[in-house]
């Protein structure tokens, strides 16, 4: 029976508190713990407006279509959004050149569920295209890659220019 060396206990507290440093380090990196929308949005190249009146002023003085993304702080695809389409420089420009945008979140007990009842939203996240509060152009109901994401939303400006 050979006779190995067992290590000290300072080696194994050492080798311990090693390993527990390297996982929390890991899932920091790792995109297990997601920003919260409004954590993201400060982070974003987006500009978003939270006040859908002054919003739909605004559309309507500029020429713009209105882009309502209706979210929550509990849904891992509204941070998905956030994280994957919202926060890509390119998205950001040409959403923020061509609609006025705005954040909703569902869960506010006034405006969010105003909207999730005027737009009949049933899930999150829930893009909702408007020409002026009663028309809505188009809408995306879950999260989509940005490719699909602005080739969709792209569909939804041209069929509306194509009716003004």
């Amino acid at each position: 029976m050979t006779n190995r060396a067992r290590p000290d206990l300072s080696q194994r507290l050492l080798s311990m508190l090693l390993l527990c440093s390297g996982l929390a380090t890991l899932s920091t990196f790792s995109g297990a713990g997601y920003p919260s929308p409004a954590a993201a949005q400060s982070a974003s190249p987006m500009r978003w407006g939270h006040d859908l009146r002054r919003s739909l002023n605004e559309a309507r003085s500029s020429n713009k279509l209105i882009l309502v993304d209706v979210y929550t702080d509990w849904c891992h695809w509204c941070k998905e959004l956030d994280r994957q389409v919202y926060s890509d420089p390119q998205v950001a420009s040409y959403l923020n050149n061509n609609f006025v945008c705005v954040k909703v979140n569902g869960d506010d007990p006034t405006l969010g569920n105003w909207v999730k009842t005027k737009y009949d939203v049933n899930g999150f996240p829930a893009i909702i295209m408007l020409k002026d509060k009663e028309t809505v152009v188009g809408r995306i109901g879950g999260f989509m890659p940005k490719e699909q994401f602005v080739a969709q939303v792209r569909m939804f400006q041209t069929q509306a220019q194509q009716t003004r």
